[in-house]
C-alpha cells in the first residue's frame, strides 16, 4: 500500500509534553530505549490514572515502542477525562493515528475487520480539526483514511452485490440493502466520483428488481386467501410463511384475512420502495396500482362476510358475537377506504354497519333499561344497577354511532337520573358497613366497604358533579381508606420488627391487604369496558359486596 506508506508520522520524543517539570530523562530514554521509556511511563500512569498529561505521555511512549494496543488503551482513558485545551488537538490526533496503526495490516486481507477502526480514526481526526483547523498533518491523514474507507466500502458493496445474484429473493434483498449502504458510504467519501455514483445506481436497480419479485410473490399468495373461510378451518401453521405472526389487528380476526392484508401491504411497500430506487420501473408502478385495488376489494369482501355473519348472530340473539363481527366489518370497510378513498362498496358497507350497530345498541339499551326500571320498582337495587349501567353504555354507543339521533340524549339523561341517586344510596350503605367493620376491629372488611363506597360515589359524581352528598361521601370514603391503609402499614412494620426483620416473615401492606380482601366483584364489574361484556352483567354479577 504505497499510498499509505507516508500516513501517520511515527511520534518522536519531542511529542512528550511536560506535566509541570522538565522531562529530559524521559526524552533521552525515549530515543535510546523506547520500550523502557514506555515501561516507566506505564508505571506513572498506573499511579496517576486521572492525570491527562501522564496518560498522554504514556501513550506516546507506548506508540514509539510499537505497542499500539497499549497506546490506544492510554488514549482511550484520556478521551474519558476532561483535557486541558492545549492537549485536545494533540490527543485526538494521536488517537486517529493509533486507530489506523492497529488495523494497518488488515486493510487488504480483512477489510471487514478494519472498517470499524478506520471509521474511528476518521472521527478522531475530524475532532482534532475542530480544535486546530489548519493543522496540515491532520488534514493529510484524514484525507488518506477517507480514501482507504472509500475503497473498502466500494469493495464490500461489490462483493455483496455479486453474492446476491446467487441466492434466493429474500436473502438477496438483505445483501443488496447492506451493499447499497456501503456504496452510499463510499460515495459520501468521494461525492464527485461518477464511478461511485454509477456503482450505487446499479445496485439500487438490482434491489428494485428483487423487490418487484418479492412483491409479485406476496401478491400471488394473497390472491389465494378467502375472506369467508372459517377460523377453525384455517390453522396458522398452514400459512407456510412467517408474516402472519403477530400482525393481526384483532386476535379473533379470520387468519386468512390477516395474512392476505399483511401480504398485500408488504407487496405495496416493496413496489413503492422499488420506485424510489428506480423511477423508471414501470412494473413497480403498475404493481402498486394493481395491489391497491386488490387490497381494497379484498377488505371490502371481508367486511361484507363479517356483516352477514353479524346479521345471523343477531337473528339468534347472540348479541355479544354480533357486536364483535359488526366492529370487525367496520374496521375492514374503513381500512379499504384508506387504501382507496372512493371505494363505493366499502363506503356503502360502512354506512350499513353503522346503522345496524346503532339499532342494535338502541334495542339492547331499551331492553336493559326496561328491566332495570322494573327491578327498581320491585325494590331490587342490586339487580337493577348492572342493567341501568348497561343501558347507559348502549345508549352512549348509539349516540357515538349517530350523533344526529335526537331520541338518544333523553334516554341517556333518564339513565343518569336513575343511576345518580341509586349509586349515592348504595355508596352510603357501603360506608355504613365499612364504618361498622372498622369499629369492630375488622380492617379488611372495612377497606372492602370503603373501596366499594368510593367507586359508587365516584360514578355518581361523574354523572352529576353537583351531587353534594356523593361528593361528601367520596371524601369520607377516601379518608377512611387512607386512615386504614396507614394503620395497616404501621402494623406491618411493627410485625416485621417483632419478627426480628426476618425477610421470610415480613409482610408488606399489599400482601396483608390481599389476605383480607379476597374479592371485589363490584370493582371488577365497573372496570369491564368491552362492549360484549356489558350485555352479560345481569347474568354474571350479583354484586354481593353491596
Amino acid at each position: 500500500m504505497k499510498s499509505t506508506a507516508t500516513l501517520l508520522l511515527l511520534l518522536m520524543p519531542a511529542a512528550i509534553l511536560p506535566a509541570s517539570a522538565a522531562l529530559d530523562h524521559e526524552r533521552a530514554l525515549l530515543k535510546s530505549d523506547p520500550a523502557k521509556a514506555a515501561a516507566e511511563f506505564g508505571k506513572k500512569a498506573e499511579a496517576n490514572p486521572d492525570d491527562p498529561w501522564i496518560l498522554y505521555n504514556a501513550g506516546v511512549a507506548s506508540y514509539a515502542a510499537g505497542n499500539f494496543a497499549q497506546a490506544d488503551g492510554f488514549w482511550q482513558k484520556l478521551a474519558g477525562l476532561k483535557m486541558p485545551e492545549e492537549l485536545k488537538h494533540k490527543a485526538w490526533f494521536q488517537m486517529g493515528n493509533v486507530s489506523y496503526r492497529l488495523v494497518q495490516n488488515q486493510i487488504e486481507s480483512a477489510p471487514d475487520a478494519a472498517v470499524s477502526r478506520l471509521e474511528q480514526s476518521r472521527e478522531a481526526f475530524r475532532v482534532a480539526l475542530n480544535h486546530q483547523k489548519n493543522h496540515e498533518p491532520t488534514i493529510k491523514n484524514l484525507k488518506l483514511v477517507e480514501g482507504l474507507l472509500e475503497r473498502i466500502y466500494a469493495k464490500l458493496a461489490k462483493r455483496l452485490a455479486e453474492e446476491s445474484k446467487e441466492v434466493d429473493t429474500d436473502p438477496a434483498i438483505e445483501k443488496l440493502e447492506v451493499a447499497i449502504s456501503y456504496a452510499r458510504q463510499a460515495e459520501s467519501m468521494n461525492p464527485y466520483s461518477p464511478v461511485r455514483k454509477q456503482e450505487r445506481q446499479e445496485m439500487e436497480k438490482l434491489l428494485g428488481q428483487r423487490l418487484d419479485e418479492r412483491a409479485a410473490r406476496e401478491e400471488r399468495i394473497a390472491d389465494t386467501r378467502d375472506p369467508q373461510a372459517l377460523r377453525e378451518d384455517f390453522p396458522p401453521e398452514s400459512l407456510n410463511q412467517p408474516y402472519v405472526q403477530n400482525t393481526q389487528k384483532n386476535p379473533d380476526e379470520n387468519p386468512e384475512i390477516a395474512d392476505a392484508r399483511e401480504r398485500y401491504n408488504k407487496a405495496l411497500t416493496d413496489f413503492q420502495q422499488a420506485q424510489t430506487l428506480n423511477a423508471a420501473d414501470q412494473g413497480a408502478k403498475d404493481g402498486e396500482k394493481r395491489v391497491q385495488e386488490k387490497l381494497a376489494n379484498f377488505l371490502t369482501k371481508a367486511g361484507h362476510a363479517e356483516q352477514r355473519q353479524a346479521g345471523a348472530e343477531v337473528a339468534q340473539e347472540n348479541i355479544e358475537s354480533a357486536v364483535e363481527d359488526y366492529h370487525q366489518a367496520l374496521n375492514h370497510f374503513e381500512e379499504a377506504q384508506s387504501v382507496e378513498p372512493e371505494h363505493e362498496q366499502a363506503k356503502k358497507g360502512e354506512k350499513e354497519v353503522r346503522e345496524a350497530l346503532e339499532k342494535l345498541h338502541l334495542k339492547q339499551g331499551d331492553r336493559m333499561a326496561e328491566k332495570g326500571v322494573e327491578q327498581l320498582k320491585e325494590q331490587q337495587p342490586m339487580e337493577a344497577l348492572p342493567n341501568l349501567e348497561g343501558a347507559l353504555a348502549n345508549f352512549e354507543e348509539t349516540q357515538q354511532a349517530n350523533g344526529e339521533n335526537q331520541a338518544i340524549q333523553p334516554r341517556i339523561d333518564k339513565m343518569k337520573a336513575l343511576l345518580d341517586p341509586l349509586l349515592t344510596k348504595l355508596g352510603q350503605e357501603a360506608m355504613e358497613m365499612a364504618e361498622g367493620a372498622e369499629a369492630q376491629g375488622d380492617p379488611g372488611q372495612a377497606i372492602e366497604g370503603f373501596e366499594t363506597a368510593e367507586s359508587g360515589f365516584e360514578k355518581a359524581v361523574e354523572m352529576n358533579p353537583g351531587n353534594t352528598p356523593a361528593q361528601q361521601g367520596l371524601q369520607n370514603a377516601q379518608a377512611g381508606l387512607a386512615r386504614l391503609r396507614s394503620e395497616m402499614a404501621r402494623n406491618a412494620e411493627q410485625q416485621a420488627q417483632r419478627d426480628g426483620n426476618d425477610s421470610r416473615n415480613q409482610r408488606s401492606f399489599q400482601s396483608m391487604l390481599s389476605r383480607v380482601k379476597e374479592e371485589d366483584p363490584y370493582r371488577e364489574m365497573t372496570a369491564r369496558q368491552s362492549r360484549a361484556q356489558r350485555y352479560n352483567e345481569e347474568r354474571d354479577r350479583s354484586l354481593r359486596n353491596w
